[in-house]
């Protein structure tokens, strides 16, 4: 697959300088201008056996080599996307060290995810099914693209998930199996029953579970009968998925709220973002004692520097680019 990338950043800066190149003896038009700085900053690339070859592999190598975070503003559900980002992580991890892939799925989702990653694909596929609206984001590029990474990373934790919790089923059944009681794990079984009417196949019915079917009060439930200590699985899971249903609660209002309502949502899925990937990120430095390196691919939107187009919030991208900032990169 043959395939073009361009030096954006650098093409925007020549022009707004007033870069001219001259043909013949008149200042060349800025079509003429425009085509010769993206000619001039674009590099071929092909995808082989997971790898990127061509021009652009020479390019992206040199451009992140002091690179403590690679940020990949992703269009969602676009398998060359994913295809592209297993073998941008490749050559990172080859030639830089990267170790850690961050992505737009759940933590628990994630966790979930590496153990069967880490033996095989078929493993993989298997959980997928079993849960087939766990992920947020889905195609067969974007599960082999865990996998391989999965086995290629040393690092015990190598796939974050830093998004909010979009599906319950795989959170009830695992809330299930650590439930410290009978009385605890009726109350999840119940909740996994259901959501397995509408999560046992991808949005079957045509309803988001947690938009349109779940409670306050099932949130609340749970919180009753487990009894969860601060720091533990129990008490992570129920607060990620109780979150989620809050930051999803103004889509599944009508009459719509105001728009002031929706920004604080997406205030409250911005910082959860920052939390999960801060608590993450320790992790992994005090695994390898040193800064670790990843690869976030996420929609364009969260990976912005200072204030995000259209949502107004202070990103994640924001964040990666003041904490490499911070540690000399």
């Amino acid at each position: 697959m043959f395939r073009r990338i361009t030096a954006a950043a650098v093409t925007i800066w020549l022009l707004c300088a007033g870069i001219a190149p001259q043909t013949g003896e008149k200042p060349a038009s800025k079509d003429e201008v425009f085509d010769q700085i993206v000619s001039e900053n674009t590099y071929s690339f092909e995808i082989k056996d997971g790898k990127i070859e061509g021009p652009a592999a020479g390019f992206l190598g040199e451009a992140t080599e002091r690179s403590q975070f690679v940020a990949f503003g992703e269009a969602h559900n676009k398998r060359a996307v994913h295809r592209f980002g297993g073998a941008l992580f490749e050559l990172l991890n080859r030639k830089h060290g990267f170790e850690h892939l961050a992505i737009e799925e759940d933590p628990a989702w994630a966790e979930m995810l590496i153990p069967r990653a880490r033996k095989s694909d078929s493993e993989l596929f298997d959980l997928v099914l079993k849960f087939p609206n766990a992920f947020h984001l889905l195609t067969e590029e974007e599960i082999l693209m865990i996998g391989r990474i999965s086995r290629m990373s040393k690092a015990k934790e190598p796939v974050w998930g830093l998004n909010q919790v979009f599906s319950a089923l795989h959170i009830y059944s695992r809330l299930a199996e650590i439930a410290p009681d009978e009385t605890s794990r009726r109350v999840a079984n119940r909740l996994f029953n259901e959501a397995s009417e509408y999560e046992s196949e991808r949005f079957k019915q045509n309803k988001h579970y947690l938009v349109e079917i779940a409670k306050a009060s099932d949130f609340s439930e749970l919180r009753k009968t487990f009894k969860p200590r601060p720091g533990t699985e129990a008490e992570f899971l129920i607060s990620q998925i109780e979150l989620s249903f809050n930051i999803f609660a103004p889509y599944g209002t009508t009459p719509s709220p105001p728009s002031a309502v929706f920004y604080e949502s997406g205030k409250k899925r911005e910082t959860n973002m920052k939390r999960l990937f801060a608590d993450r990120y320790r992790e992994a430095r005090a695994e390898s004692g040193k800064d670790p390196k990843v690869l976030a691919m996420f929609g364009h939107l969260h990976l912005y520097r200072g204030l995000s187009e259209r949502t107004e919030q202070y990103t994640l991208g924001n964040l990666l680019s003041e904490l490499a900032l911070f540690n000399g990169g």
